[in-house]
Parts: C-alpha cells; sequence; structure tokens
C-alpha cells in the first residue's frame, strides 16, 4: 500500500484489545498496571511507529498511565507518542462523536480537549449537526490548519502500473483470495 502512494495509520493507540466495553456507546476503562499496558500494547506501536504516517487515539482510560482518556490526554499524546516515540507524523483523534468521548461536555469543549493535548486532526463522524458546531468554532477561533496534516495526502508511485508484477502484489492477492475461499 505505501508502494501504491498510500498512508498507514495506526489504531487505536495504545491499545484497545483488553476492554470489553463498545467506546460507541460507553467509556471502557483498562484496569491493568501501568507496566502491563506498556510492555503488550503500548510496545507494539513503539515497533510500528517508524512505519506509520499516523497514529489514532483510543477512546479509552488507562487509569494506572493517566486519568483523561487516551484522546484527552498531554501524557499519551506529547509524553509517549512526541517524546518517547519520537513521533512525527499524524496524530488524529477517534470520532468525537462517540458516546466514550463524551466526558460530559459540550462538542466543541472535545475538540479543544482534543487540539489541547495534542491531536493535529480532529473526527466528529456520524453527527451532522456537531460536525458544523465544530467546523464554525475552528473558523470562529482561526485556529489553523496544522501543517502535518499535509503528510496524510496521497503521493501515487510514479510507475504505480508496474506494482501489480510485483511478487508482494502477487503474495496478497493470493492470500485474500484464499481468506474468500474460508
Amino acid at each position: 500500500m505505501n508502494l501504491a502512494g498510500m498512508k498507514a495509520s495506526g489504531k487505536h493507540f495504545p491499545g484497545h484489545g483488553t476492554v470489553v466495553a463498545d467506546s460507541h456507546h460507553e467509556l471502557p476503562i483498562d484496569d491493568r498496571s501501568a507496566q502491563e499496558i506498556l510492555d503488550n500494547d503500548y510496545r507494539v506501536f513503539a515497533e510500528l511507529a517508524p512505519k506509520l504516517n499516523a497514529l489514532m487515539l483510543a477512546h479509552v482510560q488507562y487509569p494506572a498511565i493517566d486519568e483523561q482518556c487516551a484522546g484527552y490526554s498531554r501524557v499519551w499524546i506529547q509524553e509517549k507518542i512526541r517524546q518517547e516515540l519520537q513521533f512525527d507524523g499524524v496524530v488524529f483523534s477517534d470520532d468525537l462523536s462517540m458516546a466514550a468521548a463524551h466526558s460530559g461536555v459540550t462538542v466543541v469543549d472535545r475538540a479543544a480537549l482534543a487540539i489541547e493535548a495534542g491531536c493535529d486532526m480532529i473526527l466528529v463522524c456520524n453527527d451532522r449537526e456537531a460536525a458544523i458546531k465544530v467546523a464554525d468554532w475552528i473558523e470562529l477561533e482561526n485556529i489553523p490548519v496544522n501543517e502535518r496534516i499535509i503528510t496524510m495526502r496521497a503521493a501515487p508511485a510514479d510507475e504505480i502500473a508496474n506494482l501489480y508484477a510485483e511478487p508482494k502484489w502477487e503474495a496478497a492477492k493470493k492470500a485474500v483470495e484464499s481468506l474468500i475461499k474460508s
């Protein structure tokens, strides 16, 4: 996909796999120890970060590391992503219209919290009215476009047609075909 010009995003940082609650409906809380989170989920992102163009935060709370939901956490975004991982790619919020993101505040407050924590791009999906409120707020407050966003534009390979002759393409095609047959 990178050879074809697509940008890769890892999600949901720092990990979403151990919680039961669905963040579309409620705020999941990951009760594991800091060491367990860092040694497992976080480690995977640390290894992948150099190969990724973006990271999307999880609407999950990890109280052993920070009381804030990861998407509003300066600890996760500034300390872990930017300083520890030295990740310079785009940091996306998850959808701010999801129930886990609400935290008892308005969608504009949520957008401000995500930006203040360090998100480069905030997402408001599946709620047109909320998206318009956030867009109006961004315009009213004259919030500048974060320059990192430009790096997410596709950069198609000069010889994209040649990618179909690549052994990687053939292997991927066969893998997908075998999954379809299953």
